[in-house]
Protein backbone atom coordinates (compact mmCIF):
# COMPACT_ATOMS: atom_id res chain seq x y z
CA UNK A 1 0.00 0.00 0.00
CA UNK A 2 1.95 2.93 -1.30
CA UNK A 3 1.53 6.31 0.97
CA UNK A 4 0.68 9.13 -1.96
CA UNK A 5 0.06 13.10 -1.17
CA UNK A 6 -3.24 14.82 -2.07
CA UNK A 7 -3.54 17.41 -4.99
CA UNK A 8 -1.40 20.81 -4.58
CA UNK A 9 -4.03 23.01 -4.65
CA UNK A 10 -4.85 21.78 -1.19
CA UNK A 11 -1.93 24.50 -0.37
CA UNK A 12 -4.50 27.37 -1.57
CA UNK A 13 -6.61 25.99 1.53
CA UNK A 14 -4.03 25.64 4.12
CA UNK A 15 -2.95 29.11 3.53
CA UNK A 16 -6.16 30.52 3.72
CA UNK A 17 -6.04 28.77 7.43
CA UNK A 18 -2.98 30.99 7.82
CA UNK A 19 -4.42 34.19 6.40
CA UNK A 20 -4.76 35.98 9.92
CA UNK A 21 -0.38 36.31 10.34
CA UNK A 22 -1.48 39.08 7.14
CA UNK A 23 -2.95 41.58 9.79
CA UNK A 24 0.78 41.80 10.94
CA UNK A 25 1.63 43.65 7.37
CA UNK A 26 -1.56 45.64 7.51
CA UNK A 27 -0.86 46.83 10.88
CA UNK A 28 2.52 47.66 10.22
CA UNK A 29 1.07 49.77 7.04
CA UNK A 30 -1.28 51.56 9.20
CA UNK A 31 1.29 52.40 11.77
CA UNK A 32 3.69 53.72 8.75
CA UNK A 33 1.14 55.83 7.57
CA UNK A 34 -0.24 57.43 10.56
CA UNK A 35 3.25 58.14 11.79
CA UNK A 36 3.93 59.79 8.70
CA UNK A 37 6.53 58.17 7.74
CA UNK A 38 5.39 57.87 3.65
CA UNK A 39 6.21 55.51 1.22
CA UNK A 40 9.92 55.65 2.24
CA UNK A 41 9.48 54.16 5.18
CA UNK A 42 7.14 51.34 4.50
CA UNK A 43 9.47 49.98 1.33
CA UNK A 44 12.39 50.38 4.47
CA UNK A 45 10.21 47.56 6.61
CA UNK A 46 8.99 45.61 2.92
CA UNK A 47 10.90 42.42 4.04
CA UNK A 48 9.37 42.33 7.39
CA UNK A 49 5.75 41.56 5.49
CA UNK A 50 7.50 39.48 2.93
CA UNK A 51 8.63 37.26 5.66
CA UNK A 52 5.22 37.08 6.52
CA UNK A 53 4.17 36.29 3.18
CA UNK A 54 6.83 33.22 2.83
CA UNK A 55 6.84 31.79 6.44
CA UNK A 56 2.34 31.67 5.21
CA UNK A 57 3.72 29.93 2.00
CA UNK A 58 6.28 27.53 3.84
CA UNK A 59 4.03 26.32 6.99
CA UNK A 60 1.12 25.75 3.82
CA UNK A 61 3.59 23.35 1.80
CA UNK A 62 4.81 21.89 4.89
CA UNK A 63 1.57 21.03 5.94
CA UNK A 64 0.48 19.52 2.53
CA UNK A 65 3.60 17.54 2.07
CA UNK A 66 3.34 16.38 6.05
CA UNK A 67 -0.54 15.12 4.70
CA UNK A 68 -0.25 11.03 3.09
CA UNK A 69 -2.88 8.94 2.66
CA UNK A 70 -2.71 4.72 1.42
CA UNK A 71 -6.03 3.17 0.46
CA UNK A 72 -6.85 -0.48 -0.77
CA UNK A 73 -9.57 -3.00 -0.49
CA UNK A 74 -9.42 -3.33 3.26
CA UNK A 75 -8.61 0.16 4.69
CA UNK A 76 -7.31 3.58 4.17
CA UNK A 77 -4.61 4.86 6.09
CA UNK A 78 -3.84 8.76 6.70
CA UNK A 79 -0.69 9.88 8.23
CA UNK A 80 -0.69 13.56 8.91
CA UNK A 81 1.47 16.59 11.19
CA UNK A 82 3.86 18.50 10.67
CA UNK A 83 5.75 18.36 14.48
CA UNK A 84 3.97 15.14 15.76
CA UNK A 85 2.89 12.79 13.36
CA UNK A 86 -0.40 10.84 13.41
CA UNK A 87 -1.57 8.08 11.75
CA UNK A 88 -5.73 6.79 11.15
CA UNK A 89 -6.38 3.45 9.92
CA UNK A 90 -9.85 3.61 8.99
CA UNK A 91 -11.21 -0.38 7.87
CA UNK A 92 -13.12 -0.26 5.02
CA UNK A 93 -15.69 -2.12 6.29
CA UNK A 94 -16.83 0.96 9.14
CA UNK A 95 -17.07 2.92 5.85
CA UNK A 96 -20.53 3.78 5.09
CA UNK A 97 -20.40 6.41 2.69
CA UNK A 98 -17.83 7.26 0.00
CA UNK A 99 -18.66 10.46 -1.88
CA UNK A 100 -17.05 13.16 -4.06
CA UNK A 101 -17.96 16.29 -5.15
CA UNK A 102 -16.35 18.05 -8.28
CA UNK A 103 -16.81 21.80 -7.53
CA UNK A 104 -17.36 24.20 -10.20
CA UNK A 105 -14.35 26.25 -9.47
CA UNK A 106 -11.72 22.89 -8.56
CA UNK A 107 -12.44 21.64 -12.05
CA UNK A 108 -10.16 24.07 -13.69
CA UNK A 109 -7.29 22.56 -11.42
CA UNK A 110 -8.05 19.00 -12.07
CA UNK A 111 -9.30 18.50 -8.17
CA UNK A 112 -12.14 17.22 -6.75
CA UNK A 113 -12.90 16.61 -3.09
CA UNK A 114 -13.15 12.80 -1.48
CA UNK A 115 -14.81 12.17 1.31
CA UNK A 116 -15.19 8.69 4.01
CA UNK A 117 -18.03 8.88 6.77
CA UNK A 118 -18.25 6.02 9.11
CA UNK A 119 -20.49 5.74 11.98
CA UNK A 120 -17.71 6.91 14.66
CA UNK A 121 -17.73 10.44 12.69
CA UNK A 122 -18.82 14.02 13.29
CA UNK A 123 -22.42 15.21 12.74
CA UNK A 124 -21.27 18.20 10.45
CA UNK A 125 -18.66 16.68 8.16
CA UNK A 126 -16.86 13.55 6.94
CA UNK A 127 -14.26 11.75 8.92
CA UNK A 128 -11.76 12.23 6.12
CA UNK A 129 -11.93 14.89 3.53
CA UNK A 130 -8.53 14.96 0.62
CA UNK A 131 -8.53 17.03 -2.52
CA UNK A 132 -7.62 14.68 -5.57
CA UNK A 133 -7.63 13.93 -8.88
CA UNK A 134 -10.54 13.09 -10.67
CA UNK A 135 -8.90 9.51 -11.50
CA UNK A 136 -7.28 8.96 -8.24
CA UNK A 137 -10.57 9.50 -6.76
CA UNK A 138 -12.31 7.02 -9.07
CA UNK A 139 -9.47 4.92 -8.15
CA UNK A 140 -10.18 4.98 -4.22
CA UNK A 141 -13.84 4.64 -5.23
CA UNK A 142 -13.59 1.05 -7.13
CA UNK A 143 -12.35 -0.07 -3.86
CA UNK A 144 -15.58 -0.43 -2.36
CA UNK A 145 -17.41 -1.27 -5.55
CA UNK A 146 -15.21 -4.34 -6.48
CA UNK A 147 -17.23 -5.41 -3.30
CA UNK A 148 -20.20 -5.61 -5.42
CA UNK A 149 -19.18 -8.22 -8.40
CA UNK A 150 -21.83 -10.96 -6.91
CA UNK A 151 -22.29 -13.57 -9.70
CA UNK A 152 -25.96 -13.88 -10.68
CA UNK A 153 -26.63 -10.23 -8.59
CA UNK A 154 -29.15 -8.04 -10.87
CA UNK A 155 -28.47 -4.51 -10.61
CA UNK A 156 -31.63 -2.04 -10.23
CA UNK A 157 -31.19 1.39 -11.75
CA UNK A 158 -33.45 4.20 -10.85
CA UNK A 159 -33.69 7.70 -12.91
CA UNK A 160 -36.79 9.87 -11.97
CA UNK A 161 -38.67 12.12 -14.00
CA UNK A 162 -37.93 15.72 -14.44
CA UNK A 163 -41.73 16.37 -13.11
CA UNK A 164 -39.99 14.70 -10.02
CA UNK A 165 -37.42 16.77 -9.56
CA UNK A 166 -39.15 19.74 -9.67
CA UNK A 167 -41.66 18.64 -7.11
CA UNK A 168 -38.60 18.11 -4.80
CA UNK A 169 -37.08 21.13 -5.04
CA UNK A 170 -40.20 23.09 -5.00
CA UNK A 171 -41.17 21.64 -1.69
CA UNK A 172 -37.79 21.65 -0.28
CA UNK A 173 -37.16 25.42 -1.00
CA UNK A 174 -36.46 27.55 1.60
CA UNK A 175 -37.25 31.33 0.72
CA UNK A 176 -34.37 32.87 3.25
CA UNK A 177 -31.67 30.48 1.99
CA UNK A 178 -32.93 32.03 -1.51
CA UNK A 179 -32.51 35.33 0.03
CA UNK A 180 -29.08 35.08 1.54
CA UNK A 181 -27.51 33.46 -2.22
CA UNK A 182 -29.35 35.98 -4.15
CA UNK A 183 -27.53 38.88 -2.00
CA UNK A 184 -24.22 37.51 -2.11
CA UNK A 185 -24.28 37.02 -5.90
CA UNK A 186 -25.65 40.53 -6.83
CA UNK A 187 -22.77 41.93 -4.10
CA UNK A 188 -20.40 39.57 -5.64
CA UNK A 189 -21.50 40.89 -9.63
CA UNK A 190 -21.54 44.54 -8.16
CA UNK A 191 -17.63 44.06 -7.09
CA UNK A 192 -16.76 42.54 -10.04
CA UNK A 193 -18.65 44.39 -12.67
CA UNK A 194 -19.05 47.20 -11.22
CA UNK A 195 -20.74 49.78 -8.83
CA UNK A 196 -23.21 50.43 -12.21
CA UNK A 197 -24.28 47.16 -12.38
CA UNK A 198 -25.33 46.79 -8.95
CA UNK A 199 -27.67 50.34 -9.20
CA UNK A 200 -29.11 49.39 -12.08
CA UNK A 201 -29.99 45.48 -10.24
CA UNK A 202 -31.37 47.65 -7.28
CA UNK A 203 -33.56 49.47 -9.63
CA UNK A 204 -35.18 47.37 -11.36
CA UNK A 205 -36.01 45.77 -8.42
CA UNK A 206 -37.52 48.62 -7.28
CA UNK A 207 -39.13 48.86 -10.00
CA UNK A 208 -40.86 45.65 -9.32
CA UNK A 209 -41.72 46.21 -5.68
CA UNK A 210 -43.60 49.41 -6.82
CA UNK A 211 -45.85 47.46 -9.95
CA UNK A 212 -46.60 45.31 -7.01
CA UNK A 213 -47.26 47.88 -4.48
CA UNK A 214 -50.33 48.82 -6.95
CA UNK A 215 -51.95 45.75 -6.44
CA UNK A 216 -51.05 45.11 -2.48
CA UNK A 217 -50.74 47.23 0.41
CA UNK A 218 -46.84 48.15 0.07
CA UNK A 219 -45.41 46.24 3.18
CA UNK A 220 -47.31 42.75 2.01
CA UNK A 221 -46.11 43.92 -1.50
CA UNK A 222 -42.03 44.66 -0.20
CA UNK A 223 -42.57 41.06 2.06
CA UNK A 224 -43.91 38.54 -1.05
CA UNK A 225 -41.46 40.05 -3.62
CA UNK A 226 -38.54 39.23 -0.83
CA UNK A 227 -40.34 36.07 -0.45
CA UNK A 228 -41.18 35.23 -3.82
CA UNK A 229 -37.64 36.17 -4.72
CA UNK A 230 -35.63 34.03 -2.47
CA UNK A 231 -37.77 31.49 -2.96
CA UNK A 232 -37.56 31.38 -6.80
CA UNK A 233 -33.47 31.59 -6.19
CA UNK A 234 -33.01 28.32 -3.80
CA UNK A 235 -35.81 26.62 -6.19
CA UNK A 236 -33.61 27.16 -9.12
CA UNK A 237 -30.66 25.76 -7.01
CA UNK A 238 -32.17 22.60 -5.90
CA UNK A 239 -33.24 21.79 -9.54
CA UNK A 240 -29.51 22.33 -10.61
CA UNK A 241 -28.54 20.42 -7.81
CA UNK A 242 -30.80 17.22 -8.90
CA UNK A 243 -29.90 17.29 -12.37
CA UNK A 244 -29.12 14.41 -13.50
CA UNK A 245 -30.33 12.53 -10.52
CA UNK A 246 -29.83 8.53 -10.94
CA UNK A 247 -29.17 5.85 -8.20
CA UNK A 248 -28.13 2.34 -8.61
CA UNK A 249 -28.15 -0.59 -6.62
CA UNK A 250 -25.33 -3.03 -6.70
CA UNK A 251 -25.94 -6.00 -4.15
CA UNK A 252 -25.10 -3.89 -1.18
CA UNK A 253 -24.56 -0.60 -2.19
CA UNK A 254 -26.56 1.68 -3.78
CA UNK A 255 -24.69 3.90 -6.40
CA UNK A 256 -25.73 8.30 -6.33
CA UNK A 257 -25.15 10.46 -8.99
CA UNK A 258 -26.63 14.11 -9.18
CA UNK A 259 -25.45 18.09 -9.98
CA UNK A 260 -24.78 20.27 -12.79
CA UNK A 261 -22.28 23.04 -11.59
CA UNK A 262 -21.31 21.04 -8.88
CA UNK A 263 -21.18 16.72 -9.36
CA UNK A 264 -21.97 14.62 -7.00
CA UNK A 265 -21.39 11.34 -6.21
CA UNK A 266 -22.24 8.76 -3.11
CA UNK A 267 -21.45 5.12 -2.44
CA UNK A 268 -23.52 3.75 0.41
CA UNK A 269 -23.37 0.96 2.21
CA UNK A 270 -26.93 -0.50 2.17
CA UNK A 271 -25.99 -2.38 5.94
CA UNK A 272 -25.11 1.00 7.12
CA UNK A 273 -28.52 3.15 6.28
CA UNK A 274 -30.46 3.62 9.98
CA UNK A 275 -34.05 3.59 8.55
CA UNK A 276 -36.27 4.84 5.31
CA UNK A 277 -37.98 7.96 5.67
CA UNK A 278 -41.22 8.42 3.11
CA UNK A 279 -42.02 12.65 4.02
CA UNK A 280 -45.15 14.38 3.18
CA UNK A 281 -46.45 18.04 3.57
CA UNK A 282 -50.35 18.79 3.82
CA UNK A 283 -50.30 19.24 -0.67
CA UNK A 284 -48.66 15.85 -1.30
CA UNK A 285 -50.73 13.92 1.42
CA UNK A 286 -53.67 15.39 -0.46
CA UNK A 287 -51.90 14.01 -3.74
CA UNK A 288 -51.10 10.65 -2.32
CA UNK A 289 -47.20 11.68 -3.07
CA UNK A 290 -44.17 10.80 -1.19
CA UNK A 291 -40.09 11.71 -1.03
CA UNK A 292 -38.23 8.57 0.19
CA UNK A 293 -35.07 9.75 2.39
CA UNK A 294 -32.33 7.54 4.05
CA UNK A 295 -30.27 8.46 7.16
CA UNK A 296 -26.83 6.88 6.63
CA UNK A 297 -23.83 8.73 8.20
CA UNK A 298 -22.55 10.64 5.57
CA UNK A 299 -25.03 11.09 3.18
CA UNK A 300 -26.93 14.11 3.81
CA UNK A 301 -25.78 15.91 6.27
CA UNK A 302 -24.34 19.21 4.51
CA UNK A 303 -26.52 21.57 3.31
CA UNK A 304 -24.70 21.13 -0.59
CA UNK A 305 -25.61 17.53 -0.47
CA UNK A 306 -28.44 15.30 -2.13
CA UNK A 307 -30.78 14.29 0.84
CA UNK A 308 -33.80 12.44 -1.05
CA UNK A 309 -32.93 9.06 -2.54
CA UNK A 310 -36.69 9.27 -4.05
CA UNK A 311 -37.64 12.35 -5.59
CA UNK A 312 -41.65 12.82 -5.02
CA UNK A 313 -43.59 10.49 -6.49
CA UNK A 314 -47.20 8.79 -6.18
CA UNK A 315 -47.59 5.92 -3.79
CA UNK A 316 -47.91 2.92 -6.60
CA UNK A 317 -44.64 4.50 -8.26
CA UNK A 318 -42.92 5.07 -4.51
CA UNK A 319 -43.76 1.81 -3.52
CA UNK A 320 -42.12 -0.11 -6.66
CA UNK A 321 -39.10 1.57 -6.91
CA UNK A 322 -38.44 1.56 -3.16
CA UNK A 323 -39.23 -2.67 -3.57
CA UNK A 324 -36.33 -2.72 -5.90
CA UNK A 325 -33.70 -0.11 -4.23
CA UNK A 326 -34.34 -1.03 -0.79
CA UNK A 327 -36.30 -4.46 -0.20
CA UNK A 328 -34.30 -4.31 3.40
CA UNK A 329 -36.95 -1.88 4.32
CA UNK A 330 -40.54 -2.94 4.04
CA UNK A 331 -43.55 -0.49 5.76
CA UNK A 332 -45.83 -3.45 8.01
CA UNK A 333 -49.18 -2.71 8.74
CA UNK A 334 -50.07 -0.40 12.01
CA UNK A 335 -51.27 -2.25 14.95
CA UNK A 336 -51.13 0.78 17.60
CA UNK A 337 -52.91 4.04 17.38
CA UNK A 338 -54.13 7.02 19.78
CA UNK A 339 -57.59 7.01 21.51
CA UNK A 340 -59.94 9.62 19.91
CA UNK A 341 -59.82 11.38 23.04
CA UNK A 342 -55.97 12.52 22.67
CA UNK A 343 -56.79 15.09 20.17
CA UNK A 344 -55.98 17.76 22.72
CA UNK A 345 -52.48 16.06 22.93
CA UNK A 346 -51.92 16.74 19.35
CA UNK A 347 -53.24 20.36 18.82
CA UNK A 348 -51.94 21.99 21.78
CA UNK A 349 -48.59 23.33 20.25
CA UNK A 350 -50.25 25.22 17.37
CA UNK A 351 -53.91 25.93 19.42
CA UNK A 352 -52.07 28.87 21.34
CA UNK A 353 -50.58 30.55 18.26
CA UNK A 354 -53.50 30.44 16.50
CA UNK A 355 -55.48 32.03 19.18
CA UNK A 356 -53.12 34.75 20.27
CA UNK A 357 -52.06 36.22 16.63
CA UNK A 358 -55.51 37.18 15.85
CA UNK A 359 -56.37 38.33 19.51
CA UNK A 360 -53.24 40.45 19.34
CA UNK A 361 -53.68 41.72 15.53
CA UNK A 362 -57.41 43.32 16.17
CA UNK A 363 -56.11 44.32 19.79
CA UNK A 364 -53.31 46.27 18.13
CA UNK A 365 -55.45 47.50 14.59
CA UNK A 366 -58.03 49.15 17.30
CA UNK A 367 -55.58 51.00 19.61
CA UNK A 368 -53.21 51.97 16.79
CA UNK A 369 -56.09 52.54 13.54
CA UNK A 370 -53.45 54.44 12.22
CA UNK A 371 -51.45 51.27 11.30
CA UNK A 372 -53.92 49.63 10.18
CA UNK A 373 -52.56 48.82 6.55
CA UNK A 374 -49.45 47.65 8.12
CA UNK A 375 -50.61 45.39 11.23
CA UNK A 376 -53.47 43.58 9.35
CA UNK A 377 -51.39 42.15 6.47
CA UNK A 378 -48.17 41.20 8.83
CA UNK A 379 -51.47 39.34 11.29
CA UNK A 380 -52.42 37.75 8.21
CA UNK A 381 -49.05 36.25 7.25
CA UNK A 382 -48.06 35.37 10.66
CA UNK A 383 -51.37 33.52 11.41
CA UNK A 384 -51.18 31.59 8.25
CA UNK A 385 -48.07 29.26 9.11
CA UNK A 386 -49.41 28.79 12.61
CA UNK A 387 -53.19 27.55 10.97
CA UNK A 388 -51.36 25.64 8.19
CA UNK A 389 -49.16 23.57 11.82
CA UNK A 390 -52.65 22.78 13.14
CA UNK A 391 -53.98 21.29 9.93
CA UNK A 392 -50.64 18.78 10.20
CA UNK A 393 -50.93 17.68 13.43
CA UNK A 394 -54.77 17.13 12.61
CA UNK A 395 -53.76 14.80 9.94
CA UNK A 396 -51.07 13.64 12.26
CA UNK A 397 -53.74 13.07 14.80
CA UNK A 398 -55.85 10.88 12.35
CA UNK A 399 -52.90 8.88 10.49
CA UNK A 400 -50.03 8.38 13.84
CA UNK A 401 -49.36 5.14 15.16
CA UNK A 402 -46.73 2.21 15.38
CA UNK A 403 -46.75 -1.38 13.36
CA UNK A 404 -44.09 -3.88 14.30
CA UNK A 405 -43.59 -8.12 13.31
CA UNK A 406 -40.98 -8.56 14.92
CA UNK A 407 -38.20 -7.55 12.43
CA UNK A 408 -39.04 -4.22 11.21
CA UNK A 409 -40.55 -1.51 12.45
CA UNK A 410 -42.76 0.91 11.20
CA UNK A 411 -43.76 4.32 12.26
CA UNK A 412 -46.33 7.47 11.47
CA UNK A 413 -45.70 11.08 13.31
CA UNK A 414 -44.92 14.43 12.46
CA UNK A 415 -42.62 16.88 12.98
CA UNK A 416 -42.57 20.45 12.45
CA UNK A 417 -44.71 20.96 8.92
CA UNK A 418 -43.91 17.58 7.87
CA UNK A 419 -45.71 13.63 8.22
CA UNK A 420 -43.01 10.65 8.28
CA UNK A 421 -43.51 7.29 7.42
CA UNK A 422 -40.51 5.46 8.71
CA UNK A 423 -39.31 1.94 8.33
CA UNK A 424 -36.34 0.87 10.68
CA UNK A 425 -35.22 -2.69 10.95
CA UNK A 426 -35.54 -3.98 14.67
CA UNK A 427 -31.16 -4.54 14.94
CA UNK A 428 -31.17 -0.52 14.15
CA UNK A 429 -32.91 0.31 17.20
CA UNK A 430 -30.43 2.05 19.95
CA UNK A 431 -33.37 2.10 22.32
CA UNK A 432 -36.90 2.33 23.07
CA UNK A 433 -38.34 4.79 25.61
CA UNK A 434 -41.89 5.17 27.46
CA UNK A 435 -42.97 7.87 28.81
CA UNK A 436 -45.77 8.93 30.74
CA UNK A 437 -47.00 12.00 31.84
CA UNK A 438 -49.44 12.50 34.79
CA UNK A 439 -52.84 13.33 32.49
CA UNK A 440 -51.42 10.14 30.11
CA UNK A 441 -51.74 7.75 33.22
CA UNK A 442 -55.30 8.88 33.93
CA UNK A 443 -56.53 6.66 30.71
CA UNK A 444 -53.08 4.12 30.16
CA UNK A 445 -51.37 6.28 27.73
CA UNK A 446 -48.06 7.44 27.16
CA UNK A 447 -45.10 8.52 24.39
CA UNK A 448 -43.40 6.24 22.66
CA UNK A 449 -39.91 7.56 21.88
CA UNK A 450 -37.81 5.13 19.38
CA UNK A 451 -33.92 5.78 18.97
CA UNK A 452 -32.30 4.37 16.01
CA UNK A 453 -28.32 4.08 15.08
CA UNK A 454 -25.71 6.17 13.62
CA UNK A 455 -23.22 9.37 14.15
CA UNK A 456 -26.15 10.52 16.45
CA UNK A 457 -29.07 8.99 17.67
CA UNK A 458 -31.98 10.18 15.41
CA UNK A 459 -35.01 10.20 17.72
CA UNK A 460 -38.78 9.21 16.43
CA UNK A 461 -41.62 10.66 18.61
CA UNK A 462 -44.92 8.43 18.60
CA UNK A 463 -47.64 10.07 20.72
CA UNK A 464 -50.41 8.52 23.12
CA UNK A 465 -50.11 4.91 22.69
CA UNK A 466 -51.50 2.66 25.20
CA UNK A 467 -48.57 1.98 27.25
CA UNK A 468 -49.62 -1.49 28.05
CA UNK A 469 -49.85 -2.88 24.53
CA UNK A 470 -46.80 -1.12 23.54
CA UNK A 471 -45.09 -2.55 26.54
CA UNK A 472 -46.36 -6.39 25.32
CA UNK A 473 -45.02 -5.74 21.90
CA UNK A 474 -41.43 -4.76 22.16
CA UNK A 475 -41.58 -7.25 25.37
CA UNK A 476 -40.31 -4.19 27.58
CA UNK A 477 -42.05 -3.56 31.06
CA UNK A 478 -45.24 -1.40 31.93
CA UNK A 479 -44.58 2.29 33.50
CA UNK A 480 -44.88 1.57 37.03
CA UNK A 481 -47.62 3.34 38.48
Amino acid sequence: MGERHTHPISILGNMSRLVVLLLFPVVRGFWTALSGGGLTAWAAGAWFDILVVMLILFFAIARWYSVQYAMDRRALVLTQGVLFRKRRVIPLRQATTLSTERLWWLRPFGAVKFRVDTMAGGTRDADVVLILTPKEAQRLMSYHRAKDQAPGYLSMRYKPRAVSIAALSALTSNSFAGILLTAAFISSLGDIVGEEFGEQVYATLGRVAEIIAAWLPPVTGGIALVLLGGYMVAFCANCLKHIRFSVLRRHNHLYVHSGFFTKLSYILDVRSIGYLDLRQGILTKLLGMYAAYVYCPGFGKRKEDVAAIVPVSFQREMGFTLKNLLREYPFVPLSQHPNRGAIGKFIIDPFWPCTLIPVVTFTLRYYFPSWSSVIVPVGLMAAVPAYWFLIVRLIDYMTTGLGYDGHTLTLRYSKGYTLHTVSIPRDRVAHIHLRQSPIQRLDGSCDVLIFTKGERAAKHHIKNLKQKQVAKLFDLPEISQ
